[in-house]
């Protein structure tokens, strides 16, 4: 794989900032602004010591938990990423992604306490 080249592949995760992994003919490829289970197409731009990173140029197939009753402004305004994602879903996602982050700068043992979600699922961003 090289600067330029077009790869194609299933996001596997999602970790924050909104990075999303896919693996290519054994590689990772991390991406921006992409769900778990879409199948996209990326331009890889950089690599790194232990990974490539790429842009998205489209996503080839939604994933299957994917809803098509957004915001008449999505994706185009960028605001609300996970909105066609089941707020059940979002919740988890971004469960995982604050646990993930404070187990890397705490390693020591501790509780974590539950997501509490809005009494509102749409409009509330």
């Amino acid at each position: 794989m090289r600067h330029g080249d077009i790869v194609e592949g299933v996001i596997t995760r999602v970790e924050f900032p909104n990075t999303g992994t896919m693996e290519v003919d054994g590689e990772r490829v991390i991406t921006k602004n992409v769900l778990p289970g879409q199948t996209v197409s990326v331009r890889v731009l950089k690599k790194r010591s232990n990974h490539y990173e790429g842009n998205v140029l489209e996503v080839i197939k939604k994933a299957d938990y994917e809803r098509e009753d957004c915001c008449e402004h999505y994706p185009a305004c960028g605001g609300c990423l996970y909105q066609s994602m089941p707020y059940d879903m979002q919740l988890e996602l971004k469960r995982a992604q604050v646990k993930k982050l404070i187990d890397d700068a705490y390693p020591e043992e501790y509780t974590f306490g539950p997501i509490h979600p809005s009494p509102s699922s749409s409009a509330y961003r």
